[in-house]
């Protein structure tokens, strides 16, 4: 259970810090990251259910392809933002695939990601009303786009993105959850 809360503190924490798009407002979720990653050596000596071993292998395939071609880029300051963010997504599948397998813990991630989306919704309401470039947490900036809400990313298509995502991800567990009603109508 500590490493769900972990793993959901490190994708709040990463939205929150402007989406990840620059390298050092990532490494506290990677930080974050890596302890799931290390608490899940403790967790090899429970038996969890096999995963389809297809998923596993083309995922290391994928997820290798751009490690190596990060490694061999010619410019290793802009190809080190690509390795940090790829390991972090391995740990995240990784986590999700063999060790988080029942579905309360996940559903609580997508909850908490959902609560999220909620203040993105509310700070894009403040940009596009006052048409400034407020942000929630004062040294964070975000380009002026004007009118265009973006919420706690510094791009108004990443929170598009992201309300995309997450739109799939509630109506999913509206639809397909064992939650009581007042909940499915909560998260719909």
């Amino acid at each position: 259970m500590v490493a769900v809360v972990l793993l959901a503190a490190a994708l709040l924490l990463i939205q929150v810090l402007i989406g990840g798009t620059r390298l050092i407002f990532s490494f506290p979720s990677y930080a974050i990251l890596a302890l799931v990653a290390l608490l899940t050596l403790f967790l090899f000596r429970q038996p969890r259910p096999r995963p389809a071993q297809i998923c596993l292998i083309s995922s290391i395939i994928f997820f290798g392809y751009i490690l190596v071609r990060a490694f061999l880029s010619p410019v290793a300051y802009t190809a080190r933002q690509d390795i940090y963010s790829v390991l972090g997504g391995l740990i995240v599948y990784w986590f999700v695939a063999l060790f988080c397998t029942s579905a309360k813990p996940r559903a609580w991630i997508l909850i908490a990601l959902l609560g999220l989306a909620v203040i993105h919704v509310l700070i894009g309401a403040i940009q596009f009303r006052d048409g400034n470039n407020f942000m929630l947490i004062e040294f964070l900036q975000r380009v002026d786009y004007g009118r265009r809400a973006s919420g706690f990313y510094v791009c108004p298509n990443h929170l598009a993105g992201a309300l995309e995502v997450l739109g799939v991800f509630g109506v999913s567990l509206v639809c397909w959850s064992r939650f009581p009603t007042w909940g499915k109508l909560l998260i719909g």
